[in-house]
C-alpha cells in the first residue's frame, strides 16, 4: 500500500488516491493512530517531528548550475542564499540548484547539477555524483536523483504537455488538448491515456498533482526521457498552467535514499508553495487569471 507521509491538504500517514483501491479502513486507522496535523507541527506515525513548529524563514545557499542547449552552453547564474520557510535542521541538509534558463530545485547539499534546455522548455537535474559527457543526448537515470522541468506548451513541447493534460487534467484543459489534437500532426491515438494503475495520486486542485510511482514501477515518475524505475520510489508533483497565461507544464521528482523522506517532504512542501506563489492562482480550482 503507498501513502503519502504529508501535511499539504490532509494527515500524516493516511493512504491518498490509488486507481483501483479502496482505503476506507486505513484512513479511519490513520486518522486514529497519528491525529491530525497542522501547518506548523506534523509527526510521522513513528512520532518524528518533520515539520515542525520550530519553521522559520532560514537562509538556504544557491548552487549554480551549468546548462547547455540548442543554443550552446551557458554559464551558472550567480545569487546570494534564498530563504526558505522550514524547520532549521532540514535547512542546513539542502541547496537551492538553478541553471540559467528554468526552475530551481531544492535538493541535498553537496550534489551536482546540470541543465538541458531547447525550444521545448528547460531541464535540471541534480544527483550525488557529477554527470559525465557527452551530455546529448541526456541520460537517463536509475539512481537518487532530484529533477525538474518546464514543458512548455506552445512550442514544439505542446504535444507531451498536451500528453500529460490528457492523462491527468481532461477536463479542465479540454480546449488546449483539442487544440493541439486539430493540428493533425500526431495520432489521437496518442492521447488516449489514462493514470498508471501503479502510481498514487493526491490532486492538489483540478491542475496540480502530487504522486508516488513506487519502486520497480512505470509511471509519471518514468513517462519522460529523464528518469527510469528503479529499487526506490519517485515523489513529485506536475502542474499544468493553461491560456490566458502561456501554457505550460510544471514537473518535479525525487528519488532520495531510503531513510530520507524527511527531505523529500521538505523538497516537495516548498515546492508546492512556490508554484502556488510564483503560478499565482494555480493552484486554485477554476482559476484562469494569468500568472
Amino acid at each position: 500500500m503507498s501513502v503519502f507521509p504529508t501535511s499539504r491538504g490532509g494527515v500524516r500517514g493516511v493512504p491518498v488516491l490509488r486507481i483501483g483501491g479502496h482505503f476506507l479502513l486505513m484512513l479511519i486507522l490513520g486518522l486514529i493512530v497519528c491525529g491530525a496535523a497542522d501547518a506548523l507541527f506534523v509527526r510521522d506515525c513513528a512520532g518524528r517531528t518533520v515539520l515542525g513548529s520550530d519553521i522559520t524563514p532560514t537562509r538556504i545557499a544557491f548552487i549554480g548550475c551549468p546548462e547547455d542547449g540548442q543554443a550552446g552552453p551557458v554559464v551558472p547564474p550567480k545569487r546570494g542564499p534564498i530563504r526558505a520557510r522550514m524547520a532549521p535542521r532540514l535547512a542546513r541538509q539542502l541547496a537551492y540548484y538553478k541553471a540559467a534558463r528554468g526552475d530551481g530545485v531544492l535538493a541535498p547539499k553537496g550534489w551536482h547539477c546540470r541543465g538541458w534546455y531547447g525550444s521545448s522548455g528547460a531541464y535540471l537535474v541534480v544527483t550525488p555524483k557529477k554527470l559525465r559527457p557527452p551530455y546529448f543526448p541526456p541520460p537517463k537515470l536509475s539512481g537518487t536523483v532530484v529533477f525538474a522541468g518546464t514543458e512548455l506548451g506552445d512550442t514544439s513541447g505542446r504535444f507531451d504537455v498536451a500528453v500529460t493534460a490528457a492523462r491527468l487534467f481532461p477536463k479542465v484543459a479540454r480546449k488546449f488538448i483539442a487544440s493541439v489534437k486539430a493540428e493533425g500532426l500526431v495520432s489521437d491515438r496518442r492521447f488516449d491515456v489514462k493514470p498508471f494503475p501503479s502510481d498514487a495520486m493526491h490532486y492538489l486542485s483540478d491542475r496540480a498533482v502530487e504522486f508516488m510511482t513506487p519502486a520497480g514501477h512505470d509511471g509519471l515518475g518514468t513517462t519522460g526521457q529523464w528518469l527510469m524505475a528503479s529499487a526506490l520510489p519517485i515523489r513529485g508533483i506536475v502542474a499544468l498552467v493553461l491560456p490566458p497565461g502561456e501554457p505550460a507544464q510544471i514537473e518535479l521528482m525525487t528519488r532520495l535514499p531510503a531513510g530520507r523522506s524527511d527531505l523529500t517532504e521538505s523538497i516537495l512542501d516548498w515546492e508546492s508553495k512556490r508554484i502556488r506563489r510564483d503560478g499565482g492562482c494555480l493552484l486554485r480550482p477554476r482559476c484562469s487569471q494569468r500568472w
